[in-house]
């Protein structure tokens, strides 16, 4: 089975990481319309912006964390759920 996480916020990576502390060890997948790993919105806007932080800074977990946990983060957008059929398009 795949844990399918639409939306690549704050709170997509919180359920991804309980999913695994809790012994969760089915695929998850994370697809996000944005290009980029889950990352915070507040510092965005302020400090990022404003040039007093680094893009890095902005990610939630680093790259390796997704890779040692098994998760994987997608592009894309999902237009449609098809609960019967299990599938996104």
């Amino acid at each position: 089975m795949t844990i399918l996480i639409i939306g690549a916020g704050q709170a997509a990576l919180t359920t991804a990481e309980k999913y695994r502390a809790l012994g969760g060890a089915d695929e998850v997948t994370i697809i996000s319309d944005e290009n980029m790993l889950p990352y915070q919105r507040p510092p965005l806007s302020k400090a990022y912006l404003a040039g007093e932080m680094d893009q890095d800074r902005l990610y939630l977990r680093p790259q390796d964390w997704y890779e040692n946990n098994t998760v994987s983060v997608h592009n894309g957008r999902v237009i449609s759920i098809d609960r019967a059929a299990r599938t996104v398009n």
